[in-house]
């Protein structure tokens, strides 16, 4: 089968690999030439070099390639700390405009799927307690929250009277090798830095308490969601893609001493801990349980140079001072 993937920034990277790994006839589609020039080795079916804020050219890519399903993962994650309202408003517009032309794309071009990637954002995370349903009503906080549920409603409101199937992914905090990634992968790609700094020096390094709380999502494990939902055989609908398990500063600080790179870490409480989501559904209708545990996955991470597109067992830069969102 033919699949498209738009997006080639972390997520998008492993997909590409995984679906190439698995006997799919790949394409890549993104506006950063250094982005398809990463995946080209895994692209079987090369690579298209389209901003997908072009209607016309995505809709003529689409049309060209034919694919069987197309994966959208392309975003940008915005700066929340320093967005006005009526930056953060076009922000959300500009996801929505951009999820309206891959849906007006593939429905025109009778493409039999689409999967499209969201975000545990989408969720009230303050104020609900878990395991999160994919049945709870969202309720965004964040710009990138708000931004992600509007592709959502926008590709639901635009397939849904179309032959094309859709399958939407609430993917938890992903990190792992490759270009781009979201505010958690950028994090540890930091403390990652500065664990080797510090073993160099003979000194632990400290995980800082803004790591607890959270699900590690390893981006293999989510190119594997990913690739499982991109049958059009598979049923639509919500997923939560996630690991089932909430990662303290501790176990991070374990993770990286095993990993040959000593690490403490203390909690005061400071930091909020997200509530799990519920994978039962991903689990029984996607197959799909994480694999790769946090151990290896940071070990995985330490061991790849930071230039380095896609490793893994078997878009933008962030202030030092970052602190994670849910």
């Amino acid at each position: 089968m033919r699949l498209l993937v738009i997006g080639a920034g972390m997520v998008g990277a492993h997909v590409v690999r995984a679906a190439a790994e698995s006997g799919w006839e790949v394409a890549a589609l993104d506006r950063s030439p250094a982005a398809l020039e990463h995946v080209r080795p895994w692209a079987s079916a090369g690579t298209l070099h389209v901003d997908i804020a072009d209607r016309t050219a995505l809709n003529d890519a689409i049309h060209r390639f034919s694919p069987d399903t197309v994966v959208h993962t392309a975003s940008r994650i915005p700066a929340e700390d320093t967005a006005s309202a009526t930056e953060a408003s076009a922000q959300v517009r500009a996801y929505a405009q951009a999820t309206a032309s891959v849906a007006h794309a593939t429905a025109s071009a009778e493409v039999r799927r689409v999967v499209l990637t969201s975000s545990l954002a989408v969720y009230d995370l303050r104020s609900t307690s878990g395991p999160l349903t994919e049945t709870l009503p969202p309720r965004p906080r964040s710009v990138y929250g708000r931004g992600k549920h509007a592709e959502e409603l926008v590709a639901v409101r635009l397939l849904g009277s179309t032959s094309t199937s859709l399958a939407v992914l609430r993917l938890v905090g992903t990190y792992g090798p490759g270009r781009g990634g979201g505010k958690l992968h950028r994090s540890l790609r930091r403390l990652c830095e500065e664990a080797r700094l510090a073993t160099a020096a003979g000194r632990p390094v400290h995980v800082p308490e803004d790591f607890h709380g959270r699900e590690y999502l390893h981006a293999s494990d989510a190119a594997r969601a990913v690739l499982s939902a991109s049958d059009p055989r598979q049923p639509d609908g919500v997923f939560n893609i996630a690991t089932g398990h909430v990662i303290t500063a501790s176990d991070l600080a374990a993770a990286l001493t095993s990993a040959g790179y000593p690490a403490t870490a203390s909690f005061t409480g400071g930091a909020a801990t997200c509530p799990l989501l519920d994978t039962a559904r991903s689990e029984r209708l996607l197959g799909f349980r994480a694999r790769i545990g946090l151990a290896d996955g940071i070990a995985d991470l330490l061991s790849t140079p930071r230039s380095d597109t896609l490793a893994g067992p078997a878009e933008d830069g962030g202030k030092n001072n970052e602190r994670l969102m849910p």
